[in-house]
């Protein structure tokens, strides 16, 4: 990272100990214990605003994202795809939020051949962490349980975010895409997928309920539908795709384009 980053660190760090509590890197929340806990489908339960990444969430997880996001596999292909053009001898390549590791996985796999890459997977969940490299350390994957706000990136080539970012605060976020940018090297690129929010009154209540109608026709109950949607309540803070788009331009990336979309559901590719 350049010099001019240590000043953008110092306020990272300000900020992220005022966000605490409020989601800052995929962190826990405390729910309150007279908070009622209801199902939100997969073995998976959760309090108002109280969505949790660890407790059984891990076990689970890969069952329940996979109903939950449309095109969620196509959006896998697609990244590691897109991976080809970034992933080089001797880089590095870091997951954000990498969950139970499944996308570093594959982009790993589909780039064996490679020679001294170093693959990185970073969540803030212990739990996650482990699930992670009990299915993929066999790989030479890293799996690191940190905040994505603090950590040190080495200069890389290639980052991926299969809807992390949305979880962060917005007050650090700008800072955050900033030091992804200032972490790549010339010509490396940032995969982002992200839960947007309409652009308008009307498209954020046609996409809210194509995407009820959509997990319905996956499996949800309505009332585990209900109930995720208030687990996610201050956790979960989408941008609009046009706020999206214009944070990766603000941040420096030269050039920034959709590469796939489906309702609330949107795939980016920045490139320094």
């Amino acid at each position: 990272m350049r010099a001019t980053g240590c000043k953008q660190e110092q306020a990272m760090e300000a900020q992220v100990e005022s966000a605490k509590g409020h989601g800052a890197g995929r962190s826990e929340p405390r729910a309150n214990e007279t908070t009622p806990i209801a199902s939100v489908g997969n073995n998976i339960s959760a309090a108002n605003a109280g969505w949790s990444f660890g407790g059984q969430t891990p076990t689970h997880f890969a069952d329940h994202v996979r109903r939950s996001i449309p095109m969620y596999a196509e959006g896998h292909k697609l990244a590691c795809e897109l991976s080809d053009y970034f992933v080089q001898d001797g880089t590095a390549c870091y997951e954000l939020g990498s969950s139970v590791g499944e996308l570093i996985a594959k982009v790993a796999t589909r780039h064996a051949a490679h020679q001294n890459v170093r693959w990185v997977g970073i969540d803030s969940v212990e739990a996650m962490t482990l699930k992670a490299r009990e299915e993929h350390g066999h790989l030479g994957i890293e799996f690191v349980t940190s905040d994505i706000l603090r950590f040190a990136f080495e200069r890389a080539n290639l980052f991926l975010s299969y809807y992390t970012i949305q979880f962060t605060p917005l007050a650090v976020r700008a800072q955050l895409i900033r030091k992804l940018y200032d972490s790549l090297l010339p010509g490396g690129g940032l995969i982002m997928f992200e839960k947007v929010r309409g652009s308008d009154p009307v498209a954020q209540d046609l996409l809210s309920s194509l995407y009820v109608d959509f997990k319905i026709e996956q499996g949800f109950h309505p009332a585990e539908i209900i109930a995720k949607s208030k687990s996610l309540k201050g956790i979960l803070n989408p941008q609009t795709s046009e706020e999206n788009v214009q944070a990766l331009r603000e941040a420096g990336f030269s050039s920034v384009f959709t590469v796939m979309r489906y309702l609330s559901f949107v795939g980016y590719l920045a490139i320094k």
